[in-house]
């Protein structure tokens, strides 16, 4: 799916037209070539546009109607205004062979959000950054069920740099394993008791629940097809996400 500006398309139609219009009135008029390039500076805005929706005929058409730019003032004074007529024409014949689909202005400013959880969960944790994104972008077009899935994904690397922070192999593991092998490692240090044990034991178990927690509430019933989501459910997990993402990066843990 591309982003398609339809309001850049409309305005640059409507300009084009009377550009070309200004230019066949003002017949000799010294201001004639000034306005015949700010005429084809709104032509190549309209080519860009078609380009975003994949309009190729349309694109065709425009590319014939730069050419006659690169004739004399006055064939562009004689023919500009039926040329870009005929041009917007295959535009509109074109548009109704796609289908396009628009977002909410409430919606429009999440599309592709970057650093969703914060600076910090962006720095530490880099790969998030793709998985957000997607997660932004189905939200804004209702996709809620696959929402999560990107959110699912985003604990699958905070999980895996947890275990591997205690020293824990999470390749290849279901995260049941992974956190039983983390509760191994946090047995393993209560016995031996290094320095500032009580808060480092504290962290991994609090991190060890929310990721259980997780785990049984949303991430089986994401991966295995038992649960779909609306938005409030969506938005719900998101904030659960978010508060463990921004705990991990807190504690300076990294990719």
């Amino acid at each position: 799916m591309k982003e398609f500006d339809a309001h850049k398309l409309v305005n640059s139609v409507r300009c084009a037209l009377g550009d070309a219009q200004l230019v066949q009135n003002l017949g000799a008029y010294p201001t004639r070539e000034g306005v015949i390039a700010e005429t084809r500076k709104r032509v190549v805005s309209l080519l860009e546009c078609c380009e975003a929706a994949d309009l190729r005929m349309s694109m065709l058409a425009i590319n014939s109607l730069l050419g006659l730019f690169n004739l004399s003032e006055n064939a562009v004074a004689e023919s500009g205004v039926d040329a870009v007529w005929k041009t917007i024409k295959t535009v509109e014949d074109e548009l109704p062979l796609h289908m396009y689909f628009s977002v909410e202005a409430s919606e429009a400013k999440n599309w592709g959000a970057k650093c969703l959880f914060g600076d910090e969960v962006s720095i530490n944790f880099p790969s998030t950054d793709f998985e957000l994104e997607e997660y932004s972008k189905c939200v804004a077009t209702n996709r809620y069920t696959a929402s999560v899935f990107h959110l699912m994904r985003v604990l699958e690397i905070g999980i895996t740099v947890l275990a591997r922070s205690i020293g824990a192999d999470p390749d290849n593991k279901s995260w049941e394993t992974i956190l039983n092998t983390i509760q191994g490692k946090l047995k393993e240090n209560s016995v031996a008791k290094p320095e500032g044990w009580k808060e480092t034991e504290q962290f991994y178990s609090e991190l060890s629940a929310h990721f259980r927690n997780l785990k049984n509430a949303w991430r089986n019933y994401t991966m295995h097809v038992h649960e779909k989501y609306d938005e409030e459910r969506t938005e719900e997990i998101s904030v659960n996400v978010r508060a463990v993402m921004k705990q991990l990066a807190a504690k300076g843990l990294r990719e």
